[in-house]
């Protein structure tokens, strides 16, 4: 069953990070390769253009889509990332998650990136 979980979820995080790759203006952090996604848990960071974490999560909150925004204690990684100031934006998959929640979630992103 956890080799079922981990694959369901392995194949869900790499359309979300290969589909917010894609989008202008937007930047995902940490491991992207898909070569190396054995590597990561299926939790992306990003951040949208110049927008700051917390607008950014208000906005797709606004579409619906749940996620955190922040350093998430994680200090000394967003200051080693140059966001300490904006923060950045996470989402997290899980085994619950369906490919069209993905899919709703990239629209929003991009729908958002598009405007900033």
């Amino acid at each position: 069953a956890f080799s079922a979980i981990e694959q369901y979820e392995m194949n869900l995080a790499k359309r979300l990070i290969t589909g917010l790759a894609a989008i202008p203006n937007v930047r995902v952090f940490g491991i992207t390769d898909p070569a190396r996604f054995t590597e990561r848990v299926p939790t992306v960071v990003l951040s949208i253009g110049d927008l700051n974490s917390a607008d950014s999560a208000a906005k797709l909150d606004k579409r619906g889509i749940y996620c955190w925004h922040g350093h998430y204690y994680a200090i000394a990684i967003c200051d080693a990332l140059g966001q300490s100031q904006r923060g950045m934006v996470r989402l997290g998959l899980m085994h619950t998650n369906t490919r069209e929640e993905v899919e709703r979630t990239l629209e929003a992103v991009a729908e958002i990136a598009r405007a900033d």
